[in-house]
């Protein structure tokens, strides 16, 4: 049975070395609520590195100010890569390729449609 640990806006958990982040329905990512899931992640993990799975096709937003701080060396530095779950909206997938491209995450990101595929280029990290 996997241990989840919750926030007000996500589900965290780890499977097969990968943590796991899913947004709950709606979830609104302001700065403090994206402070409170990098809190969260470094209960569950201190500070190993660990693929992360951010599954956003639940989530309503998330602010310029979180894509900033989730995007700083200290925060993007604590996964060895991160697989972004953004199905198929378009408005999720335009801003995980922003976060990509503008904010530059210092570890591995990429935005995925299928979990699988996800789930297949994260086993390809250590």
């Amino acid at each position: 049975m996997r241990k989840v640990k919750e926030t007000n806006e996500a589900e965290l958990f780890i499977e097969d070395d990968i943590l796991f982040m899913r947004a709950k329905q709606d979830a609104d990512f302001d700065l403090e609520a994206t402070i409170e899931l990098v809190g969260v992640r470094k209960e569950i993990k201190s500070d190993k590195k660990m693929k992360v799975l951010l599954d956003t096709r639940k989530m309503f937003h998330i602010s310029k100010e979180s894509r900033e701080y989730g995007a700083k060396k200290e925060v993007s530095g604590l996964s060895s890569a991160m697989a972004i779950l953004a199905g198929k909206s378009l408005a999720a997938i335009l801003v995980g390729n922003f976060f990509i491209r503008f904010n530059k995450p210092v570890t591995p990101t990429k935005i995925f449609k299928r979990e699988e595929k996800a789930l297949e280029w994260l086993a390809t990290f250590d």
